[in-house]
C-alpha cells in the first residue's frame, strides 16, 4: 500500500483506541470519525486498538477528533508517530 500522509495541507493523527475491540467497534469509530468535515482518510486496527486518522487541520481539529470518540464511548490517546 502506497500511502501519501507527507502532504503539506492534510495532518495525521495516530491514536490508540481503548475499548476498541471487535471488527464492528472499529466500525463504529470509524463511521464516527467519517462525520466529520475534512477527514482525508481512517486507517483503523481494532486488533491492536490503533487508529490513524488522516485530516484537513482548517475542517477538523485533534480535539473534535478525540471528542467524537469519546462520544461513541472509547477513550482515545494520542499516540506518536513511528516512521
Amino acid at each position: 500500500m502506497n500511502e501519501e500522509t507527507t502532504d503539506s495541507d492534510t495532518e495525521t493523527l495516530p491514536l490508540k483506541v481503548v475499548g476498541m475491540e471487535s471488527a464492528h467497534c472499529a466500525m463504529t469509530v470509524e463511521k464516527v470519525i467519517k462525520t466529520l468535515p475534512g477527514i482525508e482518510s481512517v486507517d483503523i486496527d481494532f486488533s491492536n486498538q490503533t487508529a490513524k486518522v488522516v485530516f484537513d487541520p482548517i475542517q477538523s481539529t485533534i480535539e473534535g477528533i478525540t471528542r467524537v470518540i469519546t462520544d461513541a464511548g472509547y477513550e482515545p490517546i494520542i499516540q506518536e508517530e513511528i516512521n
